[in-house]
């Protein structure tokens, strides 16, 4: 065979079994090895450039994946990923901050799964995937910071209902939601107050154990006050045995939990016994463990112990174990010594609290209850286990409501609130001389006017709308009435709704512990229910991507025929 002249090198290397293919045009432009070299668009091939040393990885020996952060056609990064933990390289250096340390950001991702971590970017924002993880995201908040968080998904993505897989098999598996697993409201007729005629404390406690990890955003306590006690502090502190002979007796410890407090303004609560409800809302959540003992702490450090108090009631009738009801001595920030309850007599009694959780990094605010697995004879169906612990569920039920309607003639509501959610008409009959208004109320964050409209006898209104958002109501207001009968209607097309819950902890394989997101807690057993895809237990999107400015999650392991969300 005679020899083939190379006169480009454009094709790269060829795999030898195209040996015998000299009838493919680009067998005379490519060859059989073509090492440290880079073909042109031209024909030739010039040598590769050289590498340059920048940095270490941070565990020497241990694989560690760059990924490209580019912000714009200036700006651009390099991340190194490694075994827990992204480091950023900028201008051919490690990125350092304004204190000349390495910028580092704590990651979940362990070794052996970051080569099937997925990226997509837009701006400063890069969206991570992996079927092992939540979806989160790397932003940059400024030159030298980036953060990494979960994205939080309130309203889903779902399974296919639960009445609609197999309706033979799944109509028998009910979900009943049911109230505050956390709530200990106290008997009414059995209220006394801690303290007697030696009362000298500033400083109270109430201990608790949360039977799942949990984060607390909010503490209600029921107070009064004698004179001017001044500001109330609240806080969560960690506890441990104050006394060796009576290991029963475990006071708080240490500071506050991540020197987190709520406040309230004690010369505003009521001076009336048996005093009110008074919610004290922190900061930030905080974190608690499940079967972790940890103290409220209040205290009222600027009042005086004699004539300024802050008295925090008590349930006498309930059984608690030793050292439920603590007091200290007057203290300043820093705290008291913590007396034996022994040494009193109302030690037994527990202190009367509320609290209410939160379930993700994000801080969302939720409606603690529970969720029970159960058949139609109301009898407990293992379900639940561990992996469920951040799952969405999505209960739906018959609505109980769908009109408000009513007649006036003269000023006031016409049409009482009614929960809405989805197309809803709102009509208005007779003749009729007065102002009617249509009103909207989002979260119970007060009532908006969404129309309004004046009429002398010689109109009516014929309105449809679509209602998208959660825990909104509608009401009608009339006002400046002057004649004639009036006649309106608020009427729901969808004769159905939805409570979405998500579980933040397991007391059971049939119980769960859950916050209401959305909807409300409805507890009639429900056999239209659906589980969320996402989840430890069912796994996460392993791929997402951009499409005419949507998010487009992918890659469902588990779930391989609902491929996209």
């Amino acid at each position: 065979m005679a020899n083939v002249p190379l006169l480009s090198f454009n094709a790269g290397e060829m795999s030898p079994k195209t040996d015998a293919r000299s009838d493919v045009e680009k067998f005379s432009s490519g060859c059989r090895i073509l090492q440290n070299m880079l073909p042109l668009i031209y024909g030739c091939a010039e040598r590769r450039p050289g590498l340059e040393y920048i940095y270490s990885s941070k565990n020497a020996g241990q694989y560690a994946r760059m990924i490209p952060f580019i912000y714009n056609t200036t700006v651009a990064y390099m991340v190194e990923v490694g075994d827990l933990y992204m480091r950023f390289y900028y201008g051919g250096e490690i990125l350092l901050d304004n204190d000349d340390d390495e910028v580092e950001v704590a990651t979940p991702y362990k070794l052996a799964d970051i080569p099937s971590l997925w990226y997509e970017q837009v701006g400063d924002v890069m969206w991570l995937t992996h079927p092992k993880y939540k979806p989160r995201k790397l932003s940059r908040t400024n030159p030298y910071v980036f953060e990494l968080d979960v994205i939080s998904f309130t309203k889903g993505p779902f399974l296919i209902r639960n009445d609609l897989v197999d309706p033979a098999v799944t109509n028998s598996v009910l979900m009943k939601l049911g109230e505050d697993p956390f709530d200990t409201e106290e008997a009414e007729d059995n209220q006394v107050i801690i303290y007697g005629e030696d009362w000298v404390c500033s400083w109270e406690a109430a201990r608790f154990t949360p039977t799942s990890n949990t984060k607390v955003s909010a503490v209600q306590l029921k107070l009064f006050r004698t004179g001017s006690p001044g500001t109330i502090t609240v806080s969560i502190r960690e506890t441990q045995v104050g006394n060796v002979a009576d290991s029963s007796f475990i006071i708080p410890v240490g500071y506050d939990i991540n020197t987190v407090t709520a406040t309230y303004d004690g010369d505003t609560i009521t001076n009336s016994s048996p005093g009110a409800w008074y919610e004290f809302t922190f900061s930030e959540p905080i974190s608690c463990v499940a079967n972790t003992t940890y103290a409220i702490v209040v205290r009222a450090v600027d009042g005086t112990v004699d004539t300024d108090i802050v008295h925090w009631r008590c349930d006498e009738g309930a059984a608690t174990a030793n050292g439920c009801g603590l007091r200290g001595g007057v203290g300043g920030d820093d705290g008291p010594d913590w007396e034996d309850p022994d040494s009193w007599n109302n030690a037994n009694r527990l202190f009367t609290y509320k609290l209410y959780g939160t379930v993700t990094i994000t801080g969302e605010y939720v409606f603690p209850g529970t969720m029970t697995c159960q058949n139609t004879e109301e009898t407990a169906v293992p379900y639940f286990d561990a992996d469920h612990i951040g799952t969405l569920y999505k209960l739906t039920f018959a609505r109980t409501t769908t009109v408000s309607e009513g007649e006036l003639e003269t000023d006031g509501t016409i049409c009482a609130a009614i929960d809405v959610k989805g197309t809803f008409t709102y009509n208005t009959h007779g003749r009729w001389a007065a102002t009617i208004t249509l009103q909207r109320n989002e979260n119970n964050a007060g009532w908006e006017t969404v129309r309004t409209d004046v009429g002398d006898t010689d109109r009516n209104l014929q309105l449809t709308k679509v209602e998208e958002a959660d825990n909104v109501q509608y009401r009608a207001v009339v006002s400046s009435y002057a004649s004639g009968p009036i006649k309106a209607d608020i009427t729901l097309k969808d004769t159905m709704q939805s409570t979405i819950v998500r579980v933040t902890g397991i007391t059971s394989t049939s119980v769960a512990v859950v916050g209401i997101l959305s909807g409300d807690t409805i507890t009639t057993a429900t056999r239209r229910w659906a589980e969320g895809a996402w989840s430890l237990k069912r796994g996460y999107p392993q791929s997402v991507t951009f499409f005419e400015d949507r998010c487009i999650y992918g890659g469902m392991t588990d779930i391989p025929a609902q491929a996209t969300y």
